[in-house]
């Protein structure tokens, strides 16, 4: 079997009861095999079919959820939010010895910024 267009791939379906259903492609892409369910098989395609979307909907997300995950900030308990607060907290005031004040510095908002654009600084206020 070639991939050349003047040769054939020929495959016998092995969900008709008699075998006599030959699907034929040239090109070797799955579309004729694809029609050939759908006309034939109904009920077996639309089965595929409904498989094949619940498994893209796991794998593939709205753009618009995609969007709106940028642009909107950690919540107080999400586990990121919490170890890169505790993080600065322990690592940066506590054991470098930097002022709290760092927190409010544009330097550092913009740091953090970089980092990870989702994290809500901390505030000496709060």
């Amino acid at each position: 079997m070639s991939n050349s267009p003047s040769s054939s791939t020929t495959r016998a379906c092995s969900n008709s009861k008699d075998n006599t259903n030959d699907v034929a492609d040239k090109y070797s892409t799955t579309s004729n095999f694809v029609r050939h369910m759908k006309r034939k098989h109904e009920f077996l395609y639309k089965e595929w079919s409904a498989k094949k979307n619940v498994n893209n909907d796991n794998k593939q997300r709205n753009i618009d959820d995609m969007i709106k995950q940028k642009t909107s900030k950690y919540s107080s308990i999400d586990p990121r939010q919490i170890k890169l607060t505790e993080s600065i907290i322990k690592d940066l005031i506590i054991d470098v010895g930097v002022s709290l004040s760092l927190v409010e510095q544009n330097g550092f908002k913009n740091f953090m910024h970089v980092v990870d654009p989702m994290y809500s600084l901390l505030s000496r206020r709060q």
